[in-house]
């Protein structure tokens, strides 16, 4: 066999290999996969209504690019869930996370597009406009806010590569046994639940504050109030129950083991 053949023997075999787990995965899945759905489906019908039309708004086509990149990106990372690539899958959320403050900081301030699109504008300020507009609508609003956030990012660190975070997100060994897999393959139902719970928490992110950055759509406006805030309410309660029954209700991004206990 030529080393061409050879290395299309390989393509072909990660795609098969791919194929099968994504599928054996998915088999194995609760109501996180409709709550996924569900919220995905809803980004996208509002990025489609607010598309119908030629974009020459700056702001709104900041908006429309933030919310697709994070779109995107939850899509790749809940194939990646799906072939028990774990460790990519939350590598995604930190990006995710800066998409929906930018589009937050563009709903509360359009003009910031203009320095976003020279680069003169971070994460940090955006989260700083979001927090002080908070605060100007409600005193100590702002201030709980960040402390929310301080909390939910904690999924932060899966972005970053360090011993203890590989070795409690991807399966490494079962009975004694070395069963890591490159490429991934190795289902673990604790670790897809937990990622997809989490990816599924996320969507909802997503299309929450989509409906607040696009809240000029009187139709987008319309299903949050009349819709929206009760399916938001729902989702969440599902995933809250899909959380305590696996045991990382706390937050279910928390997959590592406690300090000094690997």
């Amino acid at each position: 066999m030529t080393q061409k053949h050879e290395l299309l023997a390989w393509y072909s075999d990660a795609l098969e290999g791919d194929r099968i787990v994504r599928e054996q995965s998915d088999g194995q899945l609760g109501d996180e996969r409709y709550v996924f759905a569900s919220a995905m489906n809803g980004t996208k019908w509002m990025l489609q209504l607010v598309m119908r039309d030629q974009l020459n708004d700056l702001p709104e086509k900041a908006k429309v690019l933030f919310s697709t990149h994070a779109y995107n990106l939850l899509w790749s990372a809940w194939d990646s869930t799906l072939c028990a690539r774990y460790d990519v899958a939350m590598h995604t959320l930190r990006t995710v996370d800066e998409c929906l403050d930018f589009i937050r900081a563009l709903a509360t301030e359009p003009n910031l597009a203009t320095p976003l699109a020279k680069g003169k504008l971070d994460v940090n300020a955006a989260r700083e406009t979001i927090k002080n507009e908070l605060e100007r609508l409600k005193p100590g609003a702002g201030t709980d806010w960040g402390k929310a956030s301080k909390g939910r990012w904690m999924q932060h660190k899966f972005a970053h590569a360090t011993l203890r975070i590989l070795g409690a997100i991807i399966p490494v060994t079962a009975e004694g046994a070395a069963i890591v897999v490159p490429g991934g393959g190795v289902i673990d139902q604790r670790r897809l639940r937990s990622v997809a719970t989490a990816l599924a928490e996320s969507a909802l992110d997503l299309v929450k504050v989509a409906g607040f950055g696009f809240k000029e759509e009187q139709e987008i406006l319309d299903w949050w109030m009349n819709t929206g805030r009760q399916y938001d309410d729902e989702a969440r309660d599902r995933l809250k129950s899909i959380a305590e029954e696996f045991g990382f209700a706390e937050n279910p991004l928390e997959t590592l083991p406690p300090e000094g206990t690997e």
